[in-house]
């Protein structure tokens, strides 16, 4: 009886220490959370007038756990089972389908600018145009909420064409910017499209989207500038693959059991067998781009060097590295590129340009 008292005490024991083994004797992976940002301690303040401190060492510690991950993913998927409640920021589930917008009752319609704002803006930018020698890409990439409409609430569907989507368009087109339209593009082949352009569960374009829109806009280049820049050399997986960037949103949600489309495919991108010039443009865009920046597009399409200006707040080159916007850099990264691109969301078109039309020096 004593020995099978001290063996029950031994398996108590190593079963209590189990989960601190495992997390600091790296024993094993534990997938982490998606958007979650480690705690970091050193930045508690240990003052003893704190009143809170105890409180904040306990969620520090809680948040630290081996188990933590998977209690949340366990809530998650209750919540989003049986409520249809999804536990991320901005991000919402209709009949299976994930969106993202800023509030429960958004609606593109109530961000309208106005004709004389955006018809100032466009000038604006076409005075830049001028001033730089360099032809301007608009690319308005494909939209979920106009995209997938017929599953949002009504509150949310737009029914009207006076939007900053349709007079920026036409306002463009007008003032003579080159218009790459992706939705509009996509849009009209959604029932032809075997390869969904965007995903159920995420909220960019997928990869083949994103794959298919740069190849479509390399040719305008191709035929505009007289430059036989290097194309996408592309496959597509013949079968259900998923590109994890493609499902961002499902990633986002953590949850246990991610929504499965079938009809998902991955791209892979090998080497050209014919190597020719990369373009370097000068790209200003939102997250969208990112589909590209991390993937074998960005290899074969541009130059290792080639700027990002991320919501022109931010400026990225060749992987990882980025830096603040400075006018004088912006001013030599012009003086190199090939061409403008602004990459933008239909949901972004209230900020068109991101502000790098406005602070441009003319």
């Amino acid at each position: 009886m004593k020995k099978l008292n001290v063996l029950f005490g031994i398996i108590c024991l190593l079963g209590i220490a189990a989960p601190m083994l495992i997390q600091h004797g790296k024993l094993m992976t534990v997938r982490g959370l998606e958007g979650y940002v480690e705690p970091d301690t050193t930045k508690l303040s240990y003052s003893w007038w704190n009143g809170d401190l105890q409180k904040r060492l306990e969620n520090a510690a809680t948040d630290s756990l081996l188990i933590y991950p998977a209690c949340v993913r366990a809530r998650n998927q209750f919540e989003y089972a049986f409520f249809g409640k999804l536990n991320a920021t901005d991000v919402y589930a209709f009949d299976g389908y994930f969106y993202r917008f800023m509030y429960p009752d958004y609606n593109e319609r109530d961000e309208f600018l106005g004709e004389t704002k955006i018809n100032a803006t466009v000038q604006r930018l076409k005075a830049i145009q001028e001033q730089t020698k360099l032809p301007v890409y608009v690319v308005i990439a494909p939209n979920k909420m106009r995209y997938y409409s017929e599953h949002l609430p009504e509150i949310n569907r737009v029914h009207s064409d006076t939007t900053n989507y349709t007079f920026y368009k036409r306002a463009l087109q007008k003032a003579g910017i080159e218009v790459l339209d992706a939705h509009a593009w996509h849009l009209r082949n959604k029932k032809a499209n075997e390869i969904p352009i965007l995903a159920k569960e995420g909220v960019h374009w997928t990869l083949y989207a994103a794959a298919i829109t740069m190849d479509s806009l390399i040719k305008r280049l191709r035929s505009d500038l007289s430059v036989d820049f290097q194309g996408i050399t592309m496959e597509v997986t013949p079968k259900h693959e998923v590109y994890k960037e493609d499902v961002d949103l499902a990633n986002l949600s953590n949850l246990m059991y991610r929504p499965v489309d079938k009809r998902l495919r991955n791209v892979y991108f090998p080497e050209p067998i014919e190597q020719k010039r990369r373009m370097r443009p000068v790209v200003i865009g939102d997250s969208f781009y990112h589909v590209i920046e991390w993937s074998g597009i960005h290899h074969q399409l541009f130059q290792p060097e080639t700027p990002f200006y991320y919501y022109f707040h931010t400026r990225y080159t060749n992987g990882p590295s980025m830096e603040a916007v400075k006018m004088e850099i912006l001013q030599e990264d012009l003086k190199q590129a090939d061409c403008i691109i602004i990459l933008t969301d239909i949901q972004n078109m209230s900020r068109f340009g991101f502000g790098f039309i406005e602070q441009y020096p003319l």
